[in-house]
């Protein structure tokens, strides 16, 4: 199958055309032609095919059109034409397709033609005009589309035709191509470089009367036309003739333009980003031939320094672009960007003259500014564009050019573009750019309030330029003062301002610049959570979007550089985004913002309360209730535990920041009901700081409620994170205080709940009696209740109680009934700390063989169940039983192990596995077991 779309639309299959009836037909042909093998929305292909009027049966009636476009290709099982996600794509190979091969011996031949190897650029540009059967398309309707496709192939087209003939005349066949000139200059009296080739193919033919007379005939057409005088180079070019002094392989004007700002003195750090584009531009190493027109887009959020790197490296390259350098800022962040018409028409004046005639429309500058360039090798720097649509007419064709476009919008929609995406500066870079500055003698002086200011800027050269001028221009201040200035997180925008120049006047720009409301309106919401990731579910939740929509407004800010997505499907803000993030929050109204943050916390409460039933299925009896998932947002699907640990795990950050927003905003029940289900994660992770945190939080809503039951229920929950965290004094108050309300509510389950906690909180500050008390207290209560669960924790209490007496044997009984109890009733996770507690007594006992086989039994299932504190246990007590077994290098290894994990845990038991250690390293290689 091959198809041909220079010229009349045409399909051959074996070398036999085949008939396309029906002009949808044809139109829709030639819409997947144009995209050949990217797909093409359904909208797209009826604009194309119905243009601005499509009727109400649009859509049927283009599947029909499709299925009779399949039969007219054989394609009956749809693999050259796809049924795609949102419409269709035409696979079709390179040299399946005119316009493919075209495009590649163009390109080829340009490469021919920069290296000076005149024969193989005629043959390949000779081949790529062969193709060429009239005006592309002609005979199809009229689309914009259409047409602006086949103006820019047209444009190709002539191209490639001056590129040959200019070979044909480097080759001595000057002679040969005056007839082909000649029939061009009819078919295109206004194309001056056909003049041009034609007065030097009738000089270099020794025909100087000719070459004369070619020159008067071009001046007159483009006198008489367009009111314009001949370029410069076909000006010098005549006068050259005149004097008898054309050379014979040069007929170029070099150009002396040199428009790159100046490069910054103290640009600091981007090294790999400056070696990569400096190599990109010049070409590999070592290789010194020309290279074909390189693109290069820097991009990223405002004053991350894309323009300072740009400047950068076009400074480094220069030498390699010796016909000149290009640049405009094209305003693309302010509210008036400069149009492409208006940026061409100064280039071309740049480039001819102030006085040249500039043509009038858009796409004959553009034609012109590329005619200009072609053959030179010229750099063109692009600086802050609005979005690739601006950026496209201005970019040359011809080979050996390079350009450099800098831009807040990652400009994905660039074909050919190499994208280089900045990231904020590292610490040590950050404090190099704020010495260079304010001085290397005042950094040195203040290395902390130096680490200070720094870290404040987050990394972003333009805050830390502000900062660091403010400083250069008041000798007498410290950085200590700035440094206390920017603690205040409500200050710091405020501070990153000098002059006219402003960290949130350029994050203004990019916002102001948010065509979609519905954009905007999310950046506001993620303000509220602005400290926190947030997965595409949260997000949506908190934006009240379908997900589908959410993703795609999302994108859309990660596409300028509002919010970054560095984790495909997570989302997170720059630390200074998040201070103006807060500030446009603040803009909607209270109801908005109330309402935006009932949806994240019930969607928050709903995944902990799902996660929890996994990762703690024996503490439900004693988990408040909690209302029903709202039916647009879900529970999440979890299939076991270790994806409920996982989606705690990423929503961690969250979970704090939106417990903080609940309770700002009143939302009581949810503010107290979040940390009460989430303390089983925190238990399980050692999240000491988020458990006392929220936990804090969730009392002072539990108390505006007056809610008694949950204050009982967050202050028990308090008493475990302290005791916990060798607080044991305040985790006694706080069990003393929930067993009076639960007393009072007459709440035994909740009784009982509170004199487990009671009783280990007691027993670690040695009252070992008192501590018995509380748990046989509990233990009978249980009994009388039938509450089996609670059995256990007791036994497992009075276990531990009597291992920390020194009561080995009443140990062993307590956790083999225990763990004999959890069996019953399925509790796998009981069962393995009562087993753990069981091995330690048999160490006691010298029973290093049976509890060695025991932790090697239970360590698995500990581990599964993600419990940090019984991990740390079982790696301490596995260190113990190997020295008894005579395995110390086994031995040290999980010794070591075990101090890894207990060193964020704050638990005593730590001192343990420290003094085995030690221990270990005193025992001699004759004697292992000591």
């Amino acid at each position: 199958m091959y198809f041909r779309v220079l010229g009349p639309l045409c399909v051959e299959h074996d070398g036999v055309a085949l008939t396309i009836p029906g002009a949808r037909l044809r139109l829709l042909l030639a819409a997947l032609l144009l995209e050949a093998n990217r797909d093409v929305s359904m909208d797209r292909l009826i604009e194309l095919v119905w243009a601005a009027s499509p009727p109400p049966s649009a859509t049927s009636s283009l599947h029909n059109q499709v299925l009779r476009l399949r039969r007219l290709l054989g394609d009956g099982d749809a693999v050259r034409l796809r049924t795609v996600s949102k419409g269709y794509r035409l696979v079709v190979a390179q040299d399946e397709l005119d316009l493919g091969r075209f495009l590649d011996d163009c390109r080829r031949g340009r490469a021919a033609y920069q290296d000076g190897d005149w024969a193989g650029a005629a043959e390949l540009f000779g081949a790529a005009t062969a193709l060429w059967r009239g005006a592309p398309l002609a005979e199809l309707p009229e689309r914009p589309v259409l047409l602006g496709a086949a103006a820019n192939w047209t444009e190709q087209w002539l191209h490639a035709l001056e590129c040959r003939i200019a070979a044909d005349i480097e080759l001595g066949r000057s002679a040969e191509v005056l007839p082909k000139l000649a029939e061009l200059l009819t078919g295109y009296p206004l194309r001056e470089r056909f003049h041009l080739l034609a007065v030097l193919a009738n000089d270099r033919a020794g025909r100087r009367v000719d070459a004369l007379a070619a020159y008067r005939r071009a001046r007159a057409v483009l006198v008489d036309e367009l009111g314009v005088e001949p370029s410069p180079e076909l000006q010098q070019l005549h006068q050259r003739i005149l004097t008898d002094h054309l050379p014979g392989a040069e007929n170029r004007v070099p150009l002396a333009i040199a428009q790159l700002p100046a490069e910054l003195s103290d640009f600091t750090g981007r090294e790999r980003h400056v070696k990569h584009l400096v190599d990109l531009l010049t070409g590999p190493p070592g290789d010194g031939s020309p290279q074909p027109v390189v693109l290069a887009a820097i991009t990223g959020i405002g004053g991350i320094g894309k323009t300072s790197l740009a400047v950068r490296v076009a400074h480094q390259v220069a030498e390699d672009f010796p016909d000149g350098q290009l640049y405009v800022d094209l305003r693309g962040a302010a509210e008036a960007p400069r149009e492409p018409e208006e940026v061409l028409a100064d280039f071309l004046r740049d480039l001819e003259g102030p006085d040249t005639p500039i043509p009038t429309s858009t796409a004959a500058r553009a034609a012109r500014f590329r005619s200009l360039l072609a053959g030179r090798r010229m750099l063109v720097l692009l600086d802050n564009a609005r979005d690739a649509a601006q950026v496209r007419l201005l970019l040359p064709g011809a080979s050996g050019c390079g350009v450099l476009v800098t831009s807040r919008n990652r400009l994905a929609g660039l074909a050919g573009a190499v994208l280089v995406d900045l990231d904020v500066l590292s610490d040590s870079e950050s404090v190099a750019l704020f010495a260079s500055i304010v001085g290397h003698p005042r950094v040195h002086a203040e290395p902390e309030a130096t680490g200070a200011v720094v870290q404040c800027c987050a990394g972003l050269p333009l805050a830390i330029r502000i900062a660091a001028s403010r400083l250069a221009s008041r000798p007498s201040w410290t950085v200590s003062w700035l440094a206390d200035r920017l603690a205040d997180q409500r200050r710091v925008l405020d501070e990153l301002r000098v002059e006219d120049v402003a960290v949130r006047t350029s994050f203004l720009l990019s916002y102001a610049n948010l065509a979609d409301p519905v954009a905007a309106r999310a950046f506001r919401s993620l303000g509220l959570c602005a400290e926190a990731d947030l997965s595409l579910p949260a997000a949506a939740a908190l934006t009240d979007l379908s997900a589908a929509r959410a993703e795609a407004v999302l994108e859309s800010l990660v596409d300028v550089n509002l919010v970054d997505a560095s984790t495909p499907g997570r989302y997170h803000l720059h630390d200074l985004l998040r201070l103006f993030a807060n500030e446009m929050a603040l803009t909607e109204s209270a109801a908005d913002r109330k309402a935006a943050v009932a949806r994240i916390a019930r969607w928050c409460l709903t995944g902990i309360a799902a996660a929890d039933r996994f990762l703690i299925p024996q503490w439900q009896f004693r988990r408040p209730p909690v209302p029903e998932p709202d039916p647009d947002r879900p529970a999440p699907v979890l299939e076991d535990a270790s994806a409920a640990l996982a989606w705690c795990e990423q929503q961690r950050g969250l979970l704090v920041v939106v417990t903080r927003l609940a309770g700002d905003y009143d939302l009581d029940e949810l503010a107290w009901l979040i940390p009460a289900i989430a303390q089983g994660y925190y238990s399980l992770r050692a999240c000491w700081t988020d458990w006392l945190v929220t936990n804090e939080i969730g009392l002072r809503s539990a108390r505006a409620l007056g809610d008694r039951a949950a204050e009982a229920y967050l202050l028990n929950a308090r008493g475990e994170a302290l005791g916990r965290t060798s607080q044991s004094a305040e985790a006694e108050r706080c069990f003393l205080a929930a067993l009076e309300i639960r007393r009072d509510l007459g709440d035994v389950v909740g009784e009982l709940a509170v004199l487990i906690g009671l009783g280990a909180t007691v027993a670690k500050q040695g009252r070992y009696a008192e501590a018995a008390a509380h748990s046989h207290r509990a233990l009978t209560l249980a009994r009388a209740a039938g509450n089996r669960r609670t059995e256990s924790f007791a036994l497992y209490n009075l276990g531990r109680i009597a291992h920390q007496r020194g009561r080995t044997v009443e140990s062993l009984r307590y956790q083999r009934e225990c763990r004999e109890l959890c069996h019953e009733i399925g509790d796998t996770a009981g069962a393995g700390r009562a087993t753990l507690r069981l091995a330690e007594a048999l160490l006691e006992e010298g029973q290093a063989a049976e509890a060695l086989r025991l932790l090697r039994e239970v360590a698995p299932i500990i581990k599964s169940g993600g419990n940090r504190y019984a991990e740390a246990l079982v790696a301490t007590n596995l260190g113990k039983a190997l020295i008894g077994t005579g395995e110390p290098v086994l031995a040290r290894a999980q010794l070591t192990s075990a101090l890894e994990l207990w060193a964020d845990l704050h638990e005593a038991e730590s001192s343990h596995a420290k003094d085995l250690l030690a221990a270990l390293g005193r025992l001699s290689p004759a004697d292992p077991a000591g």
